[in-house]
């Protein structure tokens, strides 16, 4: 399991943020934590997150707020949900919040939302601001790869390597990462799907390394599985080959 260890890590930062909306919070029960001490940051511990990349959420989809402090990519402590004590979104049309019995805040999208519409999400931690955290609404049956996908170190030959992160994204984005450190990618772009021929098209736009041994791929999805049927994502940074082993649904 040591990739998808790694993933969970990579995958929990975000540095920047969104121009401030000026949009009032939605009225929820109260925070069963409040005050220093039940809900204390470490001084050293570096900014309250949610999320790194723009998670993608398909319409009526319900995701759970899970705070925690991130001091350098990689670095993910979690904190009390409890201690979310306001929330809003810039499109407050399309997003209800509630709050679990645990204290746990979600978000669900209201079933009707628009595919490709880009939403921003604000909360603040005992009165702290979380970093904005974006998602974008997608339709399965419109964009069926949407998800990340990782291999299993044991699953790929000793001379290959695993692609840990392979993001398809709402939007039409993609990310292939084979060691994932903090927001890193190896390189990314745009995608275009033909379900009819399994076609994946990957247009190149940046790169921290781009292996030129990459050949036109060909997918196949079954459920929570992706095979690659033909074409290659590349070899390795290490110079080990292309792990042609089915990828498995992560998450969005």
């Amino acid at each position: 399991m040591i990739a998808r260890a790694a993933l969970a890590g990579s995958a929990l930062l975000l540095l920047g943020g969104c121009p401030a909306a000026m949009v009032t919070p939605q009225s929820l029960p109260p925070a069963p934590l409040s005050g220093a001490e039940a809900c204390a940051t470490d001084p050293d511990g570096g900014g309250i997150i949610l999320w790194l990349n723009p998670r993608s959420v398909e319409a009526g989809e319900t995701i759970e707020l899970r705070p925690g402090q991130s001091a350098y990519p990689s670095n993910f402590d979690p904190l009390p949900p409890g201690c979310i004590d306001a929330v809003s979104a810039d499109r407050p049309d399309l997003v209800r919040f509630a709050r679990r019995d645990d204290g746990t805040v979600t978000a669900t999208l209201a079933k009707d939302a628009p595919s490709g519409t880009a939403i921003v999400l604000r909360a603040t931690f005992d009165g702290r601001e979380i970093a904005p955290a974006p998602i974008t609404v997608f339709s399965a049956a419109a964009d069926p790869l949407v998800g990340l996908w990782t291999q299993e170190r044991a699953d790929c030959p000793v001379d290959t390597a695993p692609v840990v992160d392979f993001r398809l994204a709402a939007g039409g984005r993609f990310y292939v990462t084979w060691l994932p450190m903090g927001s890193r990618r190896d390189y990314a772009g745009s995608y275009e799907y033909d379900p009819a021929s399994g076609a994946l098209a990957l247009e190149v736009e940046s790169s921290n390394y781009l292996p030129d041994d990459r050949a036109p791929l060909t997918v196949r999805r079954e459920g929570d599985t992706l095979h690659i049927v033909s074409g290659s994502l590349g070899s390795a940074p290490d110079g080990r080959g292309f792990c042609r082993e089915p990828f498995t649904l992560f998450g969005s």
